[in-house]
């Protein structure tokens, strides 16, 4: 086989060159330093096959060290390139070519500057290759243990194929039947070359393989992530349609809880509300039969009769107002109403509905309110609250043997929050129950349901305060409400 140098040339540079570039036109796109890094590295082995087949045509530094150089920078940029599909750290295999590449150029330029033969020289050029090229089988071999991509098996044939020709040309050098230059003419060149351009062929299409097939890999895994993420986003939108529904339950549980709690309360109070109402009935009734008989007799006085009416109209309005306060009392929103209002006249207005049951227990009440103190929230959901303290306050000073009993009620403004304390001085909380006083369904009352103090922590609570007591057996008991202004 006889091939001429240019032809050599020719064919090898023009494989390096047309192989990487077409890889680095093709996924430029890309943008990745990968492929830069393996494109770059071919090329410039592709100028270092110029220079060093254009021996006694280019300068010996550009032949004797240019040259080698470009091939080692080549060479261990396409290693490194190859590396980098790789998981584990790869600096060992690094630092070795890197070594191997120094001290090769180191006992070549020193063969060069005692001037040994060019034979030794290119017995040590093609030697080193083997070395060099054999890291192509080590990582094809890592590669495909990794992946299982037949990009790996190329790289495996590609560098067993470097070293078996690289190989077979030092050995015709040392034996003396092959051309000692670089790119002689002979039978070793040619089997040299068509190893060359096979293995530089079969590496490139492994490391494209092997880039595409974890390219789709990827956008695989990235597809099924997407779905997982879309279906648990439909699961998260269908819980929280879920979660909103129990939301609104539990809302709507309070709101009729309140109601119940609200009429069993209220019904405790009916005999004394039926008896406050009888009497501005009564002096209605009373009054409108003395205009009758005064009218009959045709005896009313202007004076008197104008007396009359205002007292009527008096009881009236007393009678309207009882009535009114009731009818707040057992108002039933269709939602919760938060707004701004007046809390001060709220506590007057619930005081006043459990005034006379106080007055009926010989109990005394003691008002400290101070004016004009406002806060957000539910009118109904509060008045509940205050109603709830009140009765319990009330029904632990009925059930209380002592002779002076006395509940204490005071809203004021403190450490930028308001405070509604309502205390008595009846027997104090047991200690066996302090700590469950706030739990659902538990009542130290024997006709008591379990509900006012929970339902008044948890209305408390949805509008950002909280609810709190003090309590010392046989002193009495205060529970204080904290709500934000």
């Amino acid at each position: 086989m006889k091939l001429d140098i240019q032809t050599s040339i020719s064919l090898i540079f023009m494989v390096y060159f047309v192989l990487h570039g077409a890889i680095w036109g093709v996924l430029k796109d890309q943008k990745n330093q990968q492929v830069n890094i393996w494109a770059g590295s071919g090329i410039v082995s592709g100028f270092s096959v110029v220079i060093s087949a254009n021996f006694g045509l280019v300068s010996e530094f550009m032949f004797y060290y240019l040259a080698p150089f470009l091939m080692v920078v080549g060479n261990l940029g396409r290693l490194y390139a190859l590396r980098m599909y790789l998981d584990s750290s790869q600096s060992k295999y690094h630092l070795f070519n890197l070594i191997c590449a120094v001290i090769y150029m180191s006992i070549s330029g020193y063969m060069f500057e005692t001037n040994c033969s060019l034979s030794s020289l290119m017995i040590l050029y093609f030697s080193y290759w083997v070395i060099g090229c054999f890291d192509y089988v080590l990582v094809g071999v890592q590669i495909y243990k990794q992946y299982r991509y037949i990009g790996g098996l190329l790289l495996i044939i590609a560098g067993t194929v470097f070293c078996g020709s690289l190989g077979q040309r030092a050995v015709a050098i040392y034996g003396g039947w092959g051309s000692p230059d670089i790119y002689g003419v002979g039978w070793d060149q040619g089997l040299m070359i068509f190893g060359q351009i096979l293995a530089v062929t079969l590496s490139n299409m492994g490391f494209l393989q092997i880039f595409l097939a974890i390219k789709e890999d990827k956008n695989l895994k990235m597809q099924s992530a997407l779905a997982k993420s879309e279906e648990r986003s439909d699961y998260l939108a269908e819980y929280g349609q879920k979660l909103q529904v129990l939301v609104n339950e539990r809302e709507e549980m309070i709101r009729q809880l309140i109601l119940s709690n609200k009429s069993a309360g209220m019904g405790a109070l009916a005999a004394s509300f039926a008896h406050e109402l009888n009497q501005p009935l009564g002096a209605i009734r009373l009054n409108a039969q003395l205009m009758e008989n005064q009218l009959g007799f045709m005896q009313a006085n202007p004076l008197k009769a104008r007396e009359t009416i205002e007292a009527v109209i008096q009881d009236n309005k007393r009678a309207s107002e009882i009535i009114r306060k009731l009818r707040n009392m057992f108002a039933n929103p269709e939602s919760s109403d938060f707004k701004f209002f007046e809390l001060s006249q709220l506590v007057i207005d619930t005081i006043d509905l459990v005034r006379n049951k106080a007055k009926q227990s010989q109990v005394d009440i003691e008002v400290d309110l101070q004016s004009q103190i406002s806060v957000r929230g539910d009118v109904t959901q509060l008045q509940q609250v205050v109603l709830n303290l009140l009765n319990n306050a009330l029904d632990a000073l009925i059930e209380s043997k002592k002779q002076v009993k006395k509940l204490s009620v005071s809203l004021m403004l403190a450490e930028g929050q308001i405070n509604l304390s309502i205390s008595d001085t009846a027997d104090g909380i047991s200690d066996d129950i302090k700590d469950s006083v706030f739990q659902l369904f538990k009542s130290n009352k024997a006709s008591g349901m379990g509900v006012g103090l929970w339902l008044s922590q948890t209305v408390v609570n949805s509008h950002g305060g909280l609810i709190t007591f003090e309590t010392s057996e046989g002193v009495g008991t205060r529970f204080t409400v904290h709500l934000p202004l």
